[in-house]
């Protein structure tokens, strides 16, 4: 989606490549086990995301202990009178994780109408990680708004979301969108800025579970915005 404003001219789409509007060559393929695709290890060395342990291992099998009755004795592996011992939390299926990443994609492009809408980032912000890329369209939408001007008629739609490998407790999901063309307006409603539709938009993101919320790690745009 390319803006003009006189010799200026910037790509907000290219905010959501991992190299300005570099994008990637390869395209990732469905996969039918627990396996990440070379061409979509997107999570680097420096991420700050933290994966639950217990989505990289299996259930631990518990022995409730006999500590109904009235006395509570106690067992061999723990003292009188003790507090009953909380199982682990159960693992991820897959089924759980297509879902909830699946949502979450869902609801990233949501979240950006919103905020091209209102100017309110607090959503997005939320379900993205501070190194993702698409960040830099977030600040773009603020900056946007803190010069009073507002956009018009700009907005995703998504096609279709495939989620494509799992890792952990993430997966990648691939995702077919467009954006419509739109403006943006001054504080006296005078146009300022005009922006091309992008019809045919391919991203992949990234989302892993952190702590109890699903978060977008990373988003690698496939298919290359007009300038």
């Amino acid at each position: 989606m390319a803006f003009q404003r006189g010799n200026l001219c910037f790509v907000m789409l290219a905010a959501f490549s991992l190299s300005a509007c570099t994008a990637s060559t390869s395209h990732p393929s469905k996969l039918t086990g627990s396996v990440l695709s070379p061409s979509l290890a997107l999570v680097t060395a420096s991420s700050s995301a933290t994966v639950e342990a217990a989505s990289t291992s299996a259930p631990i099998l518990v022995i409730p202990a006999e500590s109904t009755n009235a006395s509570n004795a106690g067992t061999p592996t723990s003292p009188p009178n003790s507090p009953p011992t909380a199982a682990p939390p159960t693992a991820l299926s897959s089924q759980d994780i297509e879902a909830s990443v699946r949502a979450a994609a869902q609801q990233f492009y949501d979240d950006f109408n919103t905020a091209l809408e209102t100017g309110d980032v607090a959503a997005i912000n939320a379900l993205t990680a501070p190194s993702c890329g698409c960040r830099s369209l977030v600040k773009t939408i603020s900056q946007t708004y803190a010069n009073h001007e507002r956009f018009v008629d700009a907005s995703f739609t998504v096609r279709s979301i495939d989620v494509v490998s799992f890792v952990g407790a993430g997966a990648n999901a691939e995702v077919h969108y467009s954006l419509s063309a739109g403006r943006v307006l001054n504080a006296a409603g005078v146009q300022v800025d005009t922006a091309k539709p992008f019809p045919n938009g391919h991203s992949v993101l990234f989302v892993l579970k952190v702590g109890d919320h699903w978060v977008v790690q990373q988003n690698t745009l496939l298919t290359q915005a007009a300038s």
